[in-house]
């Protein structure tokens, strides 16, 4: 076939090219299947098979997807078109600020997280849930305005990752996305029955609506025993017997409200492919009570397994170049050496061919011209990861 010849949209061509003059008189009722094979026979190239499917209808596979935008289908077979492929992606959950210093946990349920031990796991929990007194010290010096504050540093839980990454690693199913859709409103009809339709609604999503996790548990149950107090810290602000850091109630904040990224990715989980994002979030109910469940006989409780939990949201938002910005943004919230201008000189983004040996390393970044989701490592880390062949 030359190169100046598009045989695609020549399909007798295409079966002079497979050298099957003789069967062409009537293309239509031409022997797909006895084509294939004598096509087979003499060394079918993927241009010619492009060619075939031509033929066919089916259109050529390299084509598929333009041909679908540029073109009105007459055929009555199904198109070559790829369907989507794609990976589940990414879940991400914002720590949220509850005000876990000393006199608020002393004198309640809350006291399990004084541990002195930086390796423990209600170290880790007092971590996750309260940057202040978890190490992050961006976030103290520039918003508590020189408010001594003792801070528990959990040798478990990176200060400067935004993300409570026991739920986004764990998180083994989420349901409830709201659909988009739209109100309308139909005019009365008229004398013969005409009526008309318009749109009566915004299709941006404010609103409440729940999401219902499970999460994979952990030995110690880590999940379940914050999860709980995080509900135990909610409800004893709300009856007055705690109270937030100075600046949220100055700031009418609510500090204990998480936000939920899910990013769904291409095949390689390189590209971010859609984006979702939260409002305001934070538990309202979890299974806790079924972790005490008690059957004669049977000596291992399965229950404890699998944590669900069901988070109260306001507001979705989809599709919308935002979601980066704010992904981004949380991120050099809470690690300024992240920021465009820094992070260069700073970390050393991970090549693809290491993303799978230095899995859970690096802070995440979505590059906002490519799409890729990218993730940046301390570069004195990443040489000693090398020179252990990782």
């Amino acid at each position: 076939m030359s190169s100046d010849e598009d045989l695609s949209f020549n399909p007798y061509k295409a079966i002079a090219e497979f050298t099957l003059k003789e069967e062409t008189t009537n293309a239509t009722n031409f022997g797909y299947e006895h084509a294939i094979n004598k096509a087979l026979d003499s060394n079918l190239s993927l241009t010619n098979i492009d060619d075939l499917l031509s033929i066919s209808g089916l259109g050529p596979v390299d084509s598929a997807v333009t041909a679908n935008f540029w073109g009105i289908r007459r055929a009555g077979h199904a198109l070559a078109a790829p369907l989507p492929y794609e990976n589940t992606g990414m879940t991400f959950f914002t720590k949220p600020r509850l005000k876990l210093t000393d006199d608020n946990i002393l004198g309640n349920i809350l006291s399990v997280l004084a541990s002195e031990d930086t390796r423990s796991m209600p170290r880790a929990i007092r971590a996750f849930l309260d940057p202040y007194t978890g190490g992050s010290d961006t976030q103290t010096v520039t918003n508590l305005k020189g408010m001594n504050i003792r801070q528990y540093k959990s040798d478990l839980v990176d200060p400067l990752n935004p993300f409570i990454t026991i739920l986004g690693n764990n998180c083994i199913s989420m349901t409830g996305f709201p659909d988009s859709d739209l109100n309308t409103y139909t005019a009365p009809e008229g004398v013969f029955h005409e009526t008309w339709s318009m749109a009566d609604d915004i299709v941006t999503l404010f609103g409440r609506y729940d999401l219902n996790c499970t999460f994979r548990n952990m030995y110690g149950d880590p999940l379940g025993t914050m999860i709980y107090l995080w509900l135990f810290y909610m409800s004893a602000v709300y009856v007055g017997d705690i109270y937030p850091y100075i600046d949220s109630i100055t700031d009418n904040e609510i500090d204990y409200q998480t936000r939920i990224y899910r990013l769904v990715l291409d095949p390689t989980r390189t590209r971010v492919l859609r984006m979702f994002c939260s409002g305001a979030s934070f538990p309202t109910a979890a299974n806790t009570g079924a972790n005490f469940n008690y059957t004669e006989g049977k000596p291992l409780v399965d229950e404890s397994n699998e944590y669900s939990v069901n988070f109260t949201c306001s507001g979705a938002v989809y599709y919308d170049v935002r979601v980066l910005k704010w992904f981004n943004k949380t991120v050099t919230n809470f690690n300024v050496n992240m920021t465009d201008g820094r992070r260069e000189s700073v970390y050393k983004k991970i090549p693809y061919e290491k993303l799978q040996s230095m899995d859970m390393m690096g802070y995440p970044r979505i590059n906002p011209e490519n799409m890729d989701l990218e993730w940046w490592i301390d570069p004195a880390v990443y040489n000693e990861l090398i020179k252990r062949g990782y």
